[in-house]
């Protein structure tokens, strides 16, 4: 014989009380799940607040370049990334190919003995994997307009703009010197460094100075400098 759940007019004979808890049950976590539920800006703030924490457990480092010469009107650039070497400690070491500048400062002073000096400081980065030139920065090099010369044309799109001044230099008395001091600091605009994998060779954005006068006989500008780079490993 059957047995039938229900009576001939349909309705249930038994209903099982769990089941229906069960269903609210499932109903409240539904409603609460969506009440969770972040908004744009929450998720916004949320995003910010970990990208924030993250970057204050990146560990900035530093790299030091000094140097004290005389310079002509062909010009010496100098690499301010060139005591970098591979490692894991914070000064003048770093891991990977990739490092983010987050500063640069360069202190420096120019004098001369001449009765008349005009001296130029540039700072750049280099979007290439070549060493650059004077002769492929400024249009003109080895000339008493060194100083006041453009930027090379052909290589205008390679050369990234940090700092760039010039300065006359002119002794008060015969036999004298002038100077200047100069300290200037870089904290934006500073483009991430790509190095070769197995080097310490800039392949991309690479940090350099251009020191150059308008002299062409010794005695030359002399120039005494300091620079400083703060970097993360990218």
């Amino acid at each position: 014989m059957k047995h039938s759940s229900t009576l001939r007019g349909g309705d249930p004979i038994w209903k099982d009380p769990l089941s229906d808890q069960n269903k609210k049950s499932k109903r409240r976590n539904g409603d609460q799940t969506k009440g969770n539920k972040l908004t744009p800006a929450q998720q916004s703030e949320v995003a910010r607040m970990l990208s924030s924490q993250l970057k204050q457990n990146i560990e900035t480092k530093v790299t030091y370049v000094a140097g004290s010469s005389t310079y002509s009107n062909s010009g010496t650039i100098v690499d301010l990334f060139s005591n970098l070497i591979r490692g894991d400690l914070p000064l003048n070491q770093f891991q990977g190919s990739l490092v983010k500048p987050s500063g640069l400062r360069v202190r420096f002073t120019w004098s001369t003995n001449q009765s008349f000096s005009t001296v130029r400081t540039l700072i750049f980065q280099w979007k290439d994997a070549t060493v650059p030139l004077p002769s492929g920065i400024l249009n003109s090099t080895g000339s008493v307009q060194s100083p006041n010369s453009p930027l090379f044309w052909t290589n205008v799109h390679k050369i990234h703009v940090l700092y760039d001044k010039s300065h006359a230099l002119k002794p008060r008395v015969a036999s004298g010197y002038d100077a200047c001091y100069l300290d200037t600091g870089i904290l934006g605009g500073l483009s991430t460094v790509q190095f070769a994998v197995s080097s310490t060779n800039p392949q991309m954005n690479g940090i350099y100075m251009l020191l150059i006068s308008d002299d062409a006989l010794v005695s030359f500008p002399a120039c005494t400098w300091y620079s400083e780079i703060r970097f993360t490993d990218a």
